[in-house]
């Protein structure tokens, strides 16, 4: 066997949030002597990349928009109520505990942790329980007979029955440019960690919280004027109320919702919209204007600037930053056709978001797909807007389980919603037994 071979009932792809507490929920499974999974994280930087400058999404010093009580084991509220005690163990409080610092944390009115903190405590939740994750960039997928095939730097591949795609994807700019002065989320955080200052006037062009937290950042530099340019009318703050949120955390009644009411809560609440705290801010610096439209393409300006071109007309500045968020189908980039294919038979061609959100079962996948295909950051409409964010941790990895243990014993046919309630664990399925070395 090739000493590099890794083989797993669940490959996540990103060591974030998601992909840590669903390793978590099957390590606490295990040691509750119920069926569980083998699951192993790969990620080109290690846990939580993308909460540092290392992921190219964050300079790690902004703070967190969510409260960090919602953890990885968030909200502690699936029918296994054993499980869900021993996820305690790794909770936000029991990490501040473990370090000290809890009761200064509360003292200080639970200020909200920075990325940096956010990340290092996610790295504490994998050490402590001993959770597999590999550091390589994967850089191709295929099937291999009934499963997937993962290769991945350093001579890593990984064979697993299941697969799970987590996190946005690179931050690079994709919006047609000749003028070589717009920059991309990586580009922004990447100059600003080595300590590029911009200055003149500068375009931001997206209406979310990726546009926020960069005109957040914007507003501490010596910076004249700032374009927000985002389709919307106004600049909207996300819903913080009891029951926007309750929604997030308890998706119970979320598909007697017609579609067209999910879709436009997922907009006011989650999709381009700022924190409550960015949006005031921006309100109160007079350095900051708004502009309803799309930007089309990016030409060069006037001397040292560049041109925007929207339908409605053009707006120049010294620089644009492309802050739009990544594409949610990043990841087709590392599908080989056998791949695609298995995308395809269930949605037809061509693939598309729509088609995607339309076929995500309750374990959170794409349902009949074989192997099978698990796309958390896909599964709002179908399933509830928590899961694509960090609202419901817990209650994600619950699903997510329990979606890959009924294919693996062949009760989740497709179009298939149930998830199995298991009192008695069955031996532990070894993979090797299913797929080819």
């Amino acid at each position: 066997m090739d000493s590099h071979t890794t083989y797993a009932d669940l490959a996540v792809v990103g060591a974030g949030p998601k992909g840590i507490a669903t390793a978590l929920r099957a390590a606490m499974l295990t040691e509750c002597d119920r069926p569980s999974l083998r699951v192993v994280l790969v990620d080109k930087h290690g846990v939580g990349a993308n909460w540092t400058a290392a992921g190219g999404w964050t300079d790690g010093k902004h703070r967190l928009g969510t409260p960090p009580e919602k953890d990885v084991g968030f909200p502690y509220a699936t029918p296994d109520r054993d499980v869900d005690k021993k996820l305690l163990a790794y909770s936000w409080n029991a990490h501040l505990a473990d370090i000290g610092a809890l009761g200064q944390w509360i003292d200080r009115g639970r200020i909200a942790p920075t990325h940096n903190q956010w990340q290092r405590y996610l790295a504490w939740v994998a050490d402590r329980a001993g959770l597999t994750v590999i550091q390589a960039e994967v850089i191709k997928v295929s099937t291999a007979g009934t499963c997937w095939e993962l290769k991945a730097t350093g001579e890593h591949r990984i064979v697993a029955d299941a697969l799970m795609i987590t996190g946005p994807g690179p931050g690079d700019t994709d919006l047609p440019d000749s003028s070589g002065r717009v920059f991309g989320v990586r580009d922004f955080w990447t100059r600003l960690v080595h300590g590029d200052q911009l200055r003149g006037s500068i375009m931001v062009v997206g209406g979310g919280e990726t546009a926020g937290s960069i005109v957040n950042q914007l507003l501490d530099m010596d910076v004249e004027r700032i374009d927000l340019i985002a389709p919307g009318a106004a600049v909207f703050s996300r819903g913080e109320g009891y029951f926007e949120n309750s929604l997030y955390t308890d998706a119970g009644q979320w598909q007697e919702l017609p579609a067209a009411q999910r879709r436009d809560l997922i907009e006011r609440t989650d999709r381009g919209v700022v924190s409550q705290r960015v949006q005031q801010r921006m309100a109160s610096d007079m350095r900051v204007f708004h502009h309803s439209g799309r930007v089309r393409n990016c030409t060069p300006g006037n001397g040292d600037s560049v041109r925007a071109h929207m339908v409605t007309g053009t707006l120049e500045a010294n620089i644009v930053i492309d802050a739009r968020g990544g594409n949610p189908l990043w990841f087709l980039d590392l599908f080989e056709p056998s791949a695609r294919d298995v995308i395809e038979l269930v949605t037809g061609w061509p693939v598309c978001v729509e088609s995607i959100e339309n076929a995500i079962d309750r374990g959170l996948g794409l349902g009949g797909s074989t192997p099978r295909l698990v796309l958390p950051q896909l599964s709002a409409m179908a399933q509830g807007p928590g899961f694509p964010n960090l609202s419901c941790l817990g209650t994600l990895a619950d699903m997510v389980i329990g979606g890959v243990l009924d294919h693996k014993a062949g009760k989740l046919a497709p179009g298939d919603e149930r998830l199995i309630q298991t009192s008695k664990p069955p031996n532990l399925f070894s993979v090797r037994q299913g797929c080819p070395n």
